[in-house]
């Protein structure tokens, strides 16, 4: 085939197709690639690339013999830019609609706010979403109020994305005749505080959707909120003396709720994991006896995994699953779910919510069919020597500061300090 005949199909190739190594030059889309969110980072990363191209070096600093035609990449630019901003505001309306509908589910009372996403309008969409955002969450308040001048200024030069992307209008008159000039090494340094700052967006997205889905929070506090109240609150054991009213009420005005509402993240505060800590409690585990546990651990400590790897050289180390085994007649299904849960919360640490989730479906796979226990206790007693650093570490996640203070007293010489250190 020629060099300058077209080689078709370029969209729809097919794996089996690749050329051999030419794979790294392909680009992963549809079911093959991420998620929305690499739209938002091609357009902006595309737009501060094209940018970087024309003033030659990162830093903006002009190098003419590097330096491309301005006046004809600024169009794509400027659309890749405004189609990021775009993208990332309708993102914030989606998230903003996903924690009304959280809310709603739990309080039917709560109204879903309706946003035209179809829309290409930014500034009315952004006049819409952004009060319901800051209402919604105070961790919207400084980016939202920062980024919004920016938002704004691009969508009144191009209001309808249609600007940078046509040179004439729907009525046939040219675009941008009164702007006349675009000074790129300002965009460009423009450009780069709004990466940084969308991308803080997006962090604080990202924490929204998995606070809401954990399911802890109120008509108007979110779970942040609620430990952040937790956190202002006196000790349990003087709430009798210290929780007076003038108390209360500032709170209350603090956090803009009502006696009802304030009352409900109470409840939540005392009965959670690991917002009791701020008021001096500690929520027991459901099935962890501290003596099981020791003869558990004891057990493992004495298998021969364990003793190579920590290198203990023990004369007495268990090498068949048959001794190992014992274990089962002297457990309950109800310890060993909470054992199995504890180990892999150690690596999750996703919110006590979702301890509580595993433990109990744990429980039931191991109800229905009971061999489920014992793989587990394989899985964990012969071939797991960061057993007991996994289980401090979920320990002091979930406030259980006492038991796992008697962990590293009992299994110094068994615990992964380095790997401890990082999470405790």
């Amino acid at each position: 085939m020629m060099e300058d005949e077209y080689q078709l199909p370029i969209f729809g190739y097919q794996h089996n197709n690749i050329e051999l190594g030419h794979m790294w030059a392909n680009a992963c889309v549809g079911d093959n690639g991420f998620n929305i969110d690499n739209y938002y980072h091609g357009y902006i990363k595309a737009s501060k690339i094209l940018l970087e191209s024309i003033l030659g070096c990162k830093d903006a600093d002009i190098n003419p013999e590097n330096q491309i035609s301005i006046d004809a990449l600024i169009y794509p630019i400027c659309f890749n830019l405004r189609h990021a901003v775009e993208l990332i505001v309708k993102k914030l309306s989606e998230v903003i609609i996903n924690i009304f509908e959280n809310r709603n589910f739990k309080y039917k009372s709560v109204a879903i706010p309706k946003i035209n996403l179809s829309s290409h309008d930014i500034k009315k969409i952004w006049e819409n979403i952004k009060p319901l955002a800051i209402d919604s969450d105070i961790r919207f308040n400084k980016i939202l109020n920062k980024i919004e001048p920016f938002i704004l200024e691009i969508s009144r030069v191009d209001t309808t994305g249609q600007t940078f992307r046509y040179f004439l209008d729907n009525e046939n008159n040219e675009h941008l005749k009164k702007i006349r000039i675009i000074p790129t090494i300002l965009l460009y340094k423009n450009v780069k505080v709004l990466e940084s700052d969308l991308s803080k967006l997006n962090d604080i997205f990202d924490d929204l959707i998995m606070e809401y889905n954990l399911g802890t929070f109120t008509k108007k506090l979110s779970r942040d909120r609620i430990e952040q109240l937790a956190k202002d609150l006196p000790l349990k054991k003087h709430w009798g003396t210290s929780l007076t009213q003038d108390i209360k009420k500032k709170l209350k005005s603090k956090y803009d709720i009502g006696s009802k509402e304030f009352s409900e993240a109470i409840n939540i505060i005392q009965s959670h994991y690991e917002f009791s800590r701020y008021v001096g409690e500690s929520i027991k585990l459901k099935f962890i006896e501290k003596n099981m546990l020791f003869t558990v651990l004891d057990i493992w400590a004495k298998t021969k995994r364990v003793d190579e790897f920590f290198k203990i050289k023990s004369p007495n180390v268990i090498s068949s699953w048959e001794e190992v085994a014992e274990i089962e007649k002297i457990i309950t299904l109800e310890f060993s779910s909470e054992l199995y849960t504890l180990f892999c919360y150690g690596g999750e640490l996703d919110g006590s919510e979702c301890y509580i989730y595993r433990l109990e479906k744990r429980l039931d796979n191991y109800n229905s069919d009971k061999s489920w226990m014992i793989v587990d206790l394989q899985y964990l007693l012969g071939n797991k020597p960061d057993l007991v650093t996994k289980l401090i570490i979920s320990l002091s996640y979930l406030n259980q500061d006492n038991l796992a203070l008697k962990l590293k007293e009992r299994y110094d010489r068994y615990i992964m300090h380095e790997l401890l250190d990082y999470y405790v």
